[in-house]
C-alpha cells in the first residue's frame, strides 16, 4: 500500500481506522487509516470519519475480489 504523501510503500496485512490526537493537548486532530499489526504506520489522514470509512470501503471493494492476487496490488491512499 502506498501512503497518502507517497513517501511510504508498505506490505499491509491488517489495516484500521483510528482517531489521531494532537500531542500534548490530546485534542482531536483527524482520522487516520493505517497498519496496526506489522508496521504501526498511518498511511492516510482524513478530516471526517465518514471520509475515512469511504476509503476503507474502497480498499475492501478492491481487496475482496483480489484475495488470491493481493500480493501484486498496490493501493494508493487518496487525498482528502
Amino acid at each position: 500500500m502506498r501512503s497518502q504523501d507517497k513517501t511510504k510503500l508498505v506490505k499491509v496485512s491488517n489495516i484500521s481506522l483510528k482517531e489521531i490526537r494532537k500531542p500534548y493537548t490530546n485534542e482531536f486532530d483527524c482520522y487516520g487509516i493505517g497498519t496496526y499489526y506489522d508496521n504501526l504506520q498511518v498511511l492516510g489522514k482524513y478530516v471526517t470519519k465518514e471520509r475515512a470509512l469511504e476509503v476503507l470501503d474502497e480498499i475492501e471493494n478492491i481487496v475482496k475480489p483480489r484475495m488470491e492476487q493481493l500480493y501484486t496490488y498496490v493501493y494508493k491512499m487518496p487525498k482528502e
